[in-house]
């Protein structure tokens, strides 16, 4: 396993408490929404540690996440949650996310998507960001929720 954060007692993590969207493991994750539904206008990003993939030739990011904002108006994501990967200078490595969804599952899914061969063999870090619009369809949400994050190869 090349990285790996899960149940971290840092500020950024939080204990959840709504929803029914209680922790895959131990007692801390990190989003949106963990004690009352997220505003309008919300921009959160996580930032990983810097990771070095220097002499990795293949690797996999998994989590889980629990889905729950509005979903596309006229075929656009206004309110999303997507991952972004990063060099070690803070500088996207692709122009698209590597994963991005909207919409509202309300259960704890796993997720899992390749790591692009821009970011092999470079130092990287990941970006968990969430964005909401500042319109509402009157449905409360209670955001983006996300726990046991890990990178192998």
């Amino acid at each position: 396993m090349v990285f790996f954060f899960k149940d971290q007692a840092t500020t950024e993590f939080y204990t959840l408490s709504r929803h029914d969207a209680l922790p895959i493991c131990g007692a801390n994750v990190f989003g949106t929404g963990l004690s009352a539904d997220y505003a309008h206008e919300t921009i959160i990003s996580l930032f990983s540690p810097v990771i070095d993939l220097t002499g990795i030739d293949k690797a996999k990011l998994e989590f889980w996440s629990y889905l729950d904002v509005e979903g596309p108006v006229s075929d656009e994501l206004t309110e999303y949650a997507e991952v972004y990967i990063l060099d070690d200078n803070s500088e996207y490595l692709t122009d698209m996310p590597l994963w991005k969804r909207s919409g509202s599952y309300e259960r704890w899914r796993k997720e899992s998507v390749s790591i692009p061969d821009e970011a092999l063999g470079k130092k990287i870090q990941l970006e968990f960001h969430f964005g909401s619009d500042c319109v509402s369809d009157g449905v409360p949400y209670a955001g983006w929720v996300i726990d046991d994050v890990s990178l192998s190869n």
